[in-house]
C-alpha cells in the first residue's frame, strides 16, 4: 500500500462522504452527521463505536483509515444502518497525540567516559504505546538530563534506548562542559521516524562525544522526559 499523508487522507475522505450523501440524496434517503466514540478498533473493516446521545455500541465502517481507541469521530449515518467514519474531531495532530511527560529524580548515579551509549545509571525507563502505524505518524523525544563532569571540554550526547526494536536513537543537542563537579542540565530532543504501533519502553541513555574525563550523575539529580506521537 502507497502510504498517503494527512491532508491526502481528509481529501479522499470528504470526497467519499460527499458521494454518500449525494447518492442517499438521490435515492430519497436521509442521513445525519454526528459524533462518536470509537470503542473497539481490533478490526479494521468493522469499528465499534458509542454515537453521541446512544447507550449502544454501534459498528462503523471507517473512510479515513485507522482509528484510535477512544478516539473521537465524525459519523455519517445512512439509514437503515450504514455508519460511516468520515472524521475526526478536532484535528489529527491532537489525536494522534499518545503524550507522556516524566520527571524524577535519579534513584542512584555513576558514571560513563565511553564514546558507545550505556544506560545513565539511576535515571528510570518511561512506558509508552504508539497508536498510529509508521506512515502515519512519528514520535517526538525530549530528553533533559541534570549531571556533571570531572574535566572541561567535555560534551556529553544523549539518547534513548527503544525495547520494540532493540535501537538506540541519537538525540540533537548537547553541551560543552567549562567547569568541572558542577551540575548542568543537558537537553537534547529529536524525531524518531519509521516507528510501528506498539508498546515501548525509552531507557535514557548517554555517551561522551569530547572530552577525557567521566560523566558523573547523582540522587541529586533529575530526570524529565517527554514522548509524544506526531503527525508524519
Amino acid at each position: 500500500m502507497i502510504p498517503i499523508d494527512a491532508k491526502a487522507a481528509a481529501d479522499i475522505a470528504i470526497a467519499a462522504a460527499t458521494s454518500t450523501v449525494e447518492n442517499s440524496d438521490r435515492l430519497g434517503l436521509t442521513w445525519s452527521l454526528r459524533m462518536a466514540t470509537v470503542v473497539d478498533n481490533s478490526v479494521a473493516s468493522n469499528t465499534i463505536i458509542i454515537v453521541d446521545g446512544d447507550s449502544e455500541q454501534s459498528s462503523a465502517v471507517s473512510m479515513i483509515g485507522p482509528v484510535v481507541l477512544s478516539g473521537r469521530v465524525y459519523v455519517i449515518t445512512v439509514p437503515p444502518g450504514g455508519n460511516f467514519i468520515v472524521g475526526f474531531v478536532g484535528n489529527f495532530g491532537t489525536l494522534s497525540g499518545a503524550y507522556v511527560i516524566d520527571n524524577a529524580r535519579l534513584t542512584g548515579g555513576g558514571t560513563w567516559n565511553g564514546a558507545g551509549f550505556n544506560s545513565i545509571p539511576g535515571c528510570s525507563a518511561v512506558s509508552f504505546t504508539k497508536l498510529y502505524e509508521s506512515t502515519m505518524t512519528n514520535i517526538e523525544i525530549d530528553l533533559q538530563i541534570t549531571m556533571y563532569t570531572s574535566a572541561v571540554s567535555m560534551v556529553p550526547i544523549l539518547g534513548v534506548y527503544d525495547s520494540f526494536d532493540a535501537t538506540d536513537h541519537d538525540l540533537a543537542g548537547g553541551l560543552l562542559f567549562v567547569n568541572i563537579n558542577t551540575p548542568h542540565t543537558v537537553r537534547a530532543s529529536g524525531i524518531i521516524t519509521g516507528l510501528d504501533a506498539g508498546a515501548r519502553t525509552f531507557t535514557p541513555r548517554w555517551r561522551v562525544a569530547l572530552g577525557a574525563g567521566n560523566l558523573t550523575t547523582d540522587s541529586n539529580c533529575f530526570r524529565i522526559l517527554k514522548i509524544r506521537e506526531t503527525p508524519a
